[in-house]
C-alpha cells in the first residue's frame, strides 16, 4: 500500500486556513493603523501644529498655559475600524491571491 502525503489542504480543512489569514490580516491592519496613529500624534505634538485627516481622527498640538507642549487628538473610533476593516479585506484578498 502507497501512502501519499498531499501539502495541499482538504476541502474539509480550507475554510481553517481562510479565517486564520483574515484573523491575522485584521490584526497587522488594527496595528498598522494604531501606529499610524500614535506617529501622527507624536508629530503634532513635536512641531506643535494641527495634523487633519479626514472623517478618521485630529490631532492638535499646541503650547499649553505653562509654556509645555502638549496634543488633544479627537477622532472617531467607527471610522478608525471601518479603515482597519477595509485595510484588513485588502491584505486579505492579497493574501489569498499570492496563496494560490
Amino acid at each position: 500500500m502507497k501512502t501519499t502525503m498531499d501539502a495541499r489542504p482538504t476541502r474539509s480543512t480550507g475554510w481553517v486556513h481562510l479565517a486564520f489569514m483574515v484573523a491575522c490580516a485584521l490584526g497587522i491592519s488594527i496595528g498598522v493603523t494604531a501606529i499610524i496613529g500614535m506617529l501622527l500624534a507624536a508629530l503634532a505634538f513635536s512641531q506643535t501644529t494641527t495634523i487633519v485627516v479626514p472623517f478618521i481622527a485630529t490631532f492638535h498640538g499646541f503650547l499649553d498655559t505653562t509654556g509645555t507642549q502638549a496634543v488633544t487628538v479627537s477622532g472617531s473610533w467607527a471610522a478608525a475600524g471601518i479603515l482597519a476593516m477595509v485595510a484588513a479585506a485588502a491584505l486579505s484578498a492579497l493574501a489569498a491571491r499570492r496563496r494560490r
